[in-house]
Order: C-alpha cells, then sequence, then structure tokens
C-alpha cells in the first residue's frame, strides 16, 4: 500500500493507522476511505546526484490528486573549521 497525506493546519500528516468514521473505528483504513477523508497519495521521487558544494533538500508540493516529493538544490553552507583547524592553517600544518 502507498502512503497517504494531507496538510492539515499548513503541515503535512500522514494517513494514521486508524481512523474514527461515525461510531465506528477502522483500524488499517482502506484507500476509498482515506481519498474520502481527504487524504492523497504520497508521491516519492529520488534526487539526483548533488554536485560538490550542494544538497538537495526534500519538500513536499500538493497537486490535484496527489501529494508530489519536491527536490530543491540548496548550496551547503561553509562549516565552521575547529580550533585545531585554525591553529593548523595559521602555522601551515595539514588540514
Amino acid at each position: 500500500m502507498m502512503g497517504y497525506g494531507k496538510y492539515i493546519g499548513g503541515s503535512l500528516s500522514f494517513a494514521p493507522m486508524k481512523m474514527q468514521i461515525g461510531e465506528t473505528i477502522i483500524y488499517n483504513p482502506s484507500e476509498e476511505q482515506l481519498k474520502a477523508d481527504g487524504y492523497k497519495p504520497l508521491v516519492y521521487v529520488e534526487p539526483s546526484e548533488a554536485p560538490d558544494g550542494y544538497q538537495y533538500v526534500s519538500s513536499w508540493e500538493e497537486k490535484e490528486t496527489a501529494i508530489e516529493q519536491v527536490w530543491t538544490l540548496e548550496e551547503v553552507p561553509p562549516s565552521n573549521p575547529t580550533a585545531e583547524e585554525i591553529l593548523n592553517i595559521l602555522i601551515g600544518g595539514v588540514s
């Protein structure tokens, strides 16, 4: 079974393992029950390989019939060097 989700309060919520419909509690709701409650299929996408110095960051985009994973290429922020790395740079040591 594929994953389902919906936006609640601006955040993506994954489909529950149990849900209440009227007076009945349903465990492992069916695709039809999830769709009737507003859940949409989640479409997972594998990112491409990021070039050096960059990384892909995942987010979700709601479409008419599904919620699709979207990858945005972002530059990796420079790391803060440790005191030892700074000392090695200053005295000409190997970093």
